[in-house]
């Protein structure tokens, strides 16, 4: 086993699970003895922690059933599928409140001046 298999593992647990919860909950309880400057393997071990807890809640409330937990490439393709579902379902939304189409919604040039010009104050 690599060393990331072993960190998705650790952090998949349900013991580093609750820990993760608490420090987030509660300032005070630290999962790692430094508080800044984390190493690669910190980072790495607190961004599986964060991928499985969201996806320990997304089972809790039934969005996708417990056999994502059985493989990586499950795991990992469901929070794929569903960080992009997210996206659409955000862009979409945007899309139906402004009532502007993707191609309308092109960012204005930064030299475009959207004050009126001099010509039309008042005297």
């Amino acid at each position: 086993m690599n060393y990331i298999e072993g960190l998705r593992n650790l952090a998949k647990s349900n013991e580093y699970q609750n820990v993760y919860i608490l420090a987030k909950e509660i300032g005070s309880i630290k999962i790692f003895e430094n508080i800044k400057d984390f190493t690669y393997i910190q980072n790495l071990f607190l961004r599986y922690l964060n991928f499985y807890y969201n996806l320990y809640n997304d089972i809790s409330i039934g969005e996708v059933d417990e056999i994502v937990l059985e493989n990586s490439i499950y795991s990992d393709s469901y929070m794929m599928w569903k960080n992009k579902y997210e996206k659409d379902k955000y862009k979409n939304l945007t899309n139906e409140k402004t009532g502007i189409t993707q191609k309308e919604q092109e960012p204005l040039n930064t030299s475009t001046w959207i004050f009126k010009s001099a010509k039309n104050k008042v005297k």
